[in-house]
C-alpha cells in the first residue's frame, strides 16, 4: 500500500514508525552494558568486601535512616551471597539454601552461594550524595512511577563484579571460569525508598549454585532474586513472617534477569521498596510490561514500538522542533522562544507562576500548618525582577518566614536576567523540576525543608509549582522588620542536577528587641529531566547568581507575606556592575516594554524590541492574536485559544489530541497492535463509529475516512441538504468556526469575529470587539502592514491607508504617558506604557498627577498583580 495515502493513522507519527521499522533493525533494544552500571570501585569511594566464601561487611551506618517495608533502618550490611540486610547476618547455612521468606531484612539481587576467595571476583559498597547519582536514581523513579513525588537524599550502591559461585575441591579438576556481574541501588528521602536491580550483558554466566550439604545429589539451587521483611513482631511478645516479594521463581527466570526487565530496558528492574505512613508490601514498576531482548537475528519489534512510544511521552512544545539523533530523540524551542524543549516560552515576555503551599512550621514552640495556601509570583525577565506573594498566611508563621526569600528565589533562578555566556535556570530545566531546600538557622539551629515541585505549565502558559514547607523557624516579634542585603551564590551543574550552599546574614528590628543580626545556611539541588543525545555543548559547570535587591515584608492586615528580588546570572567572578556591563540591558534600567526584549548594543546604546507573540516598537507591546491572524499552528478539528505573546491548540468534541500531542484524532478506543494480524499494526474503520451525516455515505481510507453526501443532497458530508446552496466562503467558514466552538454556539469570549459582507468577503476594516484594535485586511483575511490602530485611536481608512476615518472608537483608552511612582528599588522612577506595580505602599497622602488632560489619582494600595 502506498504510505503517503496512509496519512498515518496516528496523524504523521505512524508513519515514521512504519519507515523507521521497515528500513533497518536499529531500534532494537539491548541489555545494558556494564559502563551503563552506576559508577562502582575504589575511585567512586567504595569500601571493598573481604574475600571468602561467607563475609558480612563492617556496618555501613546510614547519614539518615531509610524505610524499608514500614520500618526504619539506620545501617546496612553487604554480604558475599548477593544480598543487602539492615541486620547482622547469620552463619550462611540458615540461609543460603532456603527461599524466601527470611527471618531478617533482606535485599536480594542473586542470592547464592557465592565465593571469592583466591582474588575470583569483588564487591564494592558505599553511600553516596554525589548528584549525578542522587539525579540518575530520580529519573529512572519518575519514569518507572510517574506520579511518585520523590528527590533521593542518599543512595547506596553495592556491586558484585566478576563473583564466582561457590565449588567444592574434591568435585572439580578447578575451578569453573564462571563469573557473575551485577549491581543493586537503593535510593531514599525522608519517606521512601527505591530500589534498581542491575545485570548487565554477558553478567550472569551461572544462574544458581549447588547445596553444600546435598549427600552427593546432583541438584542446583536457583538464585532467589526479591525481597523479604523478615520476622516481625505481634501480641508483643509473639513474631510471625513477614512479608516477602520475588521476582524469580526458576533456572529460566533468573536467566531472563538480563534479558527482561521492569523498566522498559533489559537488565533493569526497579522497585518500591518502602514508605513512612503506609507500605503493605514491594510494588515492581511496570513500563510497558516485561520486554524481551529480541532472539538473534530477531526484528525487535515489540521493543521498537515501546522505545518509539516511550520518546514520545515526553513530547516537546508546540514551540519546539524534535530532532532525531543517533541514541534518541531531543527537543529544541523554536527561534523566539526558550526553554528546555519540551516546555518553550516567548522570550521577553514577563512570566507569571501559581501554585500552593503546604506543610507545617513550628515557630518557637508553636506548630502552624499551612493548608493549600496560594502562591502567586510575577516575573519581568527583561530586567530580573521576581515577585512573589502568599496569601492567607497566619500572622505567627507570617512574620516568622520573612527571613525565607529562598522560597521565591527559585522564581529569580529560573528567569533571571542573563549576562553574556551564561542562561537562567528555566533554559535548562523547563517547566518540571523538584528543588529541595535545606535552611539552617543561626544561631538557635532550626532547621527547614522547602520542597518545590514543577508541574509543568498551564493552559495559559503560567508555570504551577507547590511547595511544601516543614520544620522549625525561630520566633519573631509582631511588627519587626527584615532586612537582607545583596549577595552572590555560585551554582554548580551537572547532569540533570544544579547546586549550591551559602551563608547569608539579615537583621530583624522590632520594638521590642531592637535590632538583631542573624544568619541561615541554605544547600539546595534542583533536579529535571535532560535530554544528552544532541551532543550540543554542555551547559557551564558553574554560574553565579547576584541578587542586588531583597525586600521582605509582611501584611498583617491582608495577611500576605511578599519577596521582591533582583536577580542577574553571569559566569562566575562576574561583576554585573562593572564598567564592561553598564549597558542598560544588563544594569536592568532600560525602558524597553515589559513585554519586550532589550538587546545590547555598542557601550550604552540598546534596542528594545517586543517580545515573542508581540508586536509594537519595543517601548509599547501589544499582543498578537495569533487565532485571529491565521498565525496559529492548530491543524483541523482543532480550536485556537489566545495567550498571552502565544496561544494553544484544543480539539473539538469528538476529537482528542493524536500521539504528537498536536494533532486531533476521532475520539475512539481503539487496538493498535494484534497479535494475530499479519502486519504490526491493524487500521481503524472510522465509520463504524458514523460519523458523517444521516444523508451521507462514510468511506473508510486507511488512516482515514471520508463522508460524501448521498446523490440528491449537498453539503460536506458531515452536513447535507436536498437545497444547494453557495459554498461558503473563506471569510463565512473562519466567522462560523469561531461562533460554534464552544459548546452553546456562541463566539469565544475574547476571539476576533471576523466581519464579512453580503458576498461572503472580508470587510476591508476588521476590528476586535473585545481589544477594539482595528486594522485593514486583504481578499485573503490577512493583516495589511502598517494598517493596525490601537484602541481610542482614529482606524485607518483602508481605501486610503494613508489617512484616518472620520470617527473615534469607543473603546477605553489605554494611556502610555509617564507614570511616577515610588517602588522599593529608588526613590521614584519612570515607566512608560506599564502599569506601575510593586509590593510597597504609597505615602499617605497621594498626590495627583496630571495625565493626558486627565487627572488621575494614584491609590495608596498598588496591586501587585500588573493587569
Amino acid at each position: 500500500f502506498s504510505l503517503i495515502r496512509a496519512r498515518c493513522f496516528l496523524q504523521g507519527v505512524m508513519l515514521a514508525v512504519c519507515l523507521l521499522c521497515w528500513s533497518c533493525s536499529v531500534c532494537v533494544v539491548t541489555a545494558i552494558k556494564r559502563a551503563d552500571m552506576f559508577p562502582y570501585g575504589t575511585l567512586s569511594g567504595d569500601l571493598i568486601l573481604a574475600e571468602g566464601d561467607d563475609e558480612t561487611s563492617r556496618v555501613l551506618s546510614l547519614p539518615k535512616p531509610l524505610y524499608f517495608y514500614g520500618s526504619l533502618f539506620s545501617q546496612l550490611y553487604v554480604a558475599t551471597n548477593g544480598i543487602i540486610s539492615g541486620q547482622d547476618l547469620p552463619m550462611e547455612k540458615q540461609y543460603v539454601d532456603d527461599g524466601f521468606p527470611t527471618d531478617f531484612p533482606v535485599v536480594a539481587p542473586f542470592l547464592a552461594d557465592i565465593d571469592t576467595s583466591g582474588g575470583r571476583g569483588q564487591i564494592y559498597y558505599r553511600v553516596t550524595e554525589t548528584p549525578s547519582v542522587l539525579n540518575r536514581v530520580a529519573q529512572e523513579v519518575h519514569r518507572g512511577f510517574p506520579d511518585a513525588k520523590f528527590t533521593p537524599t542518599h543512595v547506596v550502591v553495592a556491586t558484585w563484579e566478576n563473583v564466582a559461585a561457590y565449588e567444592e575441591q574434591t568435585r572439580t579438576a578447578g575451578p569453573s571460569n564462571k563469573v557473575n556481574t551485577f549491581q543493586a541501588v537503593i535510593g531514599y528521602d525522608e519517606t521512601d525508598s527505591y530500589v534498581l536491580f542491575l545485570y548487565p550483558e554477558d553478567g550472569l554466566n551461572y544462574f544458581g549454585t549447588r547445596p553444600k550439604e546435598s549427600y552427593n545429589v546432583e541438584i542446583e539451587l536457583p538464585a532467589r532474586v526479591g525481597f523479604s521483611r523478615g520476622e516481625v513482631t505481634y501480641l508483643i511478645f509473639s513474631r510471625t513472617e513477614g512479608p516477602h516479594y520475588s521476582v524469580t521463581s526458576d533456572e529460566q527466570s533468573v536467566k531472563n534477569l538480563y534479558q527482561v526487565g521492569n523498566t522498559g530496558i533489559p537488565g533493569v528492574w526497579l522497585f518500591h521498596t518502602g514508605n513512612r505512613y503506609s507500605f503493605d508490601n514491594i510494588v515492581p514498576a511496570s513500563i510497558g510490561g516485561l520486554l524481551d531482548t529480541p532472539p538473534t537475528g530477531g526484528h525487535g519489534l515489540s521493543l521498537f514500538f515501546f522505545t518509539f512510544f516511550s520518546r514520545f511521552q515526553q513530547q516537546c512544545s508546540q514551540n519546539a522542533f524534535c530532532s532525531d539523533y543517533a541514541t534518541g530523540f531531543c527537543c529544541h524551542c523554536r527561534p523566539g522562544f526558550y526553554g528546555n524543549g519540551r516546555h518553550c516560552l516567548p522570550e521577553g515576555a514577563p512570566q507569571r507562576v501559581s501554585g500552593k503551599v503546604s506543610g507545617t512550621v513550628t515557630v518557637g514552640s508553636t506548630p502552624v500548618e499551612l493548608n493549600n495556601i496560594d502562591l502567586h509570583a510575577y516575573i519581568v525577565v527583561g530586567d530580573g525582577r521576581a515577585y512573589t506573594a502568599i496569601s492567607q498566611v497566619p500572622e505567627p508563621v507570617g512574620w516568622a518566614l520573612m527571613p525565607l526569600a529562598p522560597i521565591g528565589e527559585l522564581f529569580g533562578w529560573l528567569f533571571a536576567l542573563e549576562l553574556p555566556n551564561s542562561q537562567a535556570g528555566f533554559k535548562i530545566t523547563g517547566a518540571e523540576f523538584t528543588r529541595h531546600a535545606e535552611v539552617i538557622f543561626y544561631p538557635g539551629n532550626q532547621r527547614l525543608s522547602i520542597v518545590q515541585t514543577g508541574h509543568g505549565l498551564d493552559d495559559h502558559n503560567h508555570l504551577t509549582v507547590d511547595t511544601v514547607v516543614s520544620g522549625n523557624v525561630p520566633f519573631l516579634p509582631p511588627g519587626a522588620e527584615v532586612t537582607m542585603d545583596p549577595f552572590k551564590e555560585t551554582y554548580q551543574y551537572y547532569p540533570s542536577v544544579a547546586t549550591s550552599s551559602s551563608v547569608r546574614e539579615f537583621s530583624v528590628v522590632s520594638a521590642e528587641r531592637g535590632s538583631e543580626s542573624f544568619s541561615f545556611q541554605l544547600k539546595q539541588n534542583i533536579t529535571y529531566r535532560d535530554c544528552r543525545h544532541d551532543n550540543r555543548a554542555a551547559v557551564l559547570e558553574t554560574l553565579q547568581i547576584t541578587m542586588e535587591r531583597v525586600f521582605v515584608m509582611y501584611v498583617k492586615e491582608e495577611r500576605i507575606l511578599r519577596y521582591a528580588i533582583t536577580n542577574k546570572i553571569s559566569p562566575v567572578r562576574v561583576d554585573p556592575t562593572g564598567p564592561e556591563l553598564v549597558n542598560p540591558c544588563y544594569a536592568g534600567n532600560h525602558d524597553c516594554d515589559t513585554t519586550a526584549q532589550c538587546i545590547p548594543l555598542e557601550g550604552q546604546v540598546f534596542q528594545c524590541q517586543c517580545a515573542t507573540g508581540y508586536r509594537g516598537d519595543g517601548h509599547n507591546c501589544y499582543d498578537i492574536n495569533e487565532c485571529d491572524e491565521g498565525l496559529s499552528s492548530c491543524g483541523a478539528h482543532s480550536q485556537c485559544v489566545n495567550l498571552p505573546g502565544s496561544h494553544r491548540c484544543q480539539c473539538q468534541s469528538g476529537y482528542e489530541f493524536g500521539f504528537d500531542g498536536r494533532t486531533c484524532v476521532v475520539t475512539h478506543s481503539c487496538k493498535i497492535f494484534s497479535s494475530s494480524a499479519p502486519s504490526f499494526f491493524l487500521d481503524i474503520d472510522e465509520c463504524s463509529s458514523t460519523p458523517c451525516h444521516i444523508s451521507a455515505r462514510c468511506i473508510n481510507g486507511l488512516g482515514s475516512f471520508l463522508c460524501q453526501c448521498q446523490p440528491g443532497f449537498y453539503g460536506d458530508g458531515f452536513y447535507c441538504s436536498q437545497t444547494e446552496v453557495r459554498p461558503k466562503t473563506h471569510c463565512e467558514h473562519h466567522r462560523d468556526s469561531v461562533q460554534t466552538t464552544s459548546p452553546g454556539g456562541y463566539p469565544i469570549v475574547g476571539a476576533h469575529v471576523p466581519q464579512c459582507d453580503a458576498n461572503g468577503q472580508y470587510t476591508p476594516l476588521q476590528c476586535h470587539g473585545s481589544t477594539g484594535h482595528c486594522w485593514c485586511v486583504d481578499g485573503n483575511g490577512q493583516e495589511r502592514a502598517g494598517t493596525r490602530t490601537p484602541p481610542g485611536t482614529t482606524p485607518t481608512d483602508c481605501d486610503k491607508p494613508g489617512e484616518k476615518h472620520a470617527f473615534f472608537s469607543v473603546h477605553p483608552k489605554i494611556f502610555s504617558e509617564f507614570v511616577i511612582c515610588k517602588s522599593i528599588w529608588s526613590d521614584c522612577f519612570t515607566q512608560r506604557h506599564r502599569y506601575c506595580f510593586g509590593i510597597l505602599r504609597l505615602d499617605a497622602n497621594p498626590n495627583n498627577y496630571k495625565l493626558s488632560h486627565q487627572d488621575v489619582t494614584l491609590t495608596t494600595d498598588l496591586n501587585f498583580d500588573p493587569v
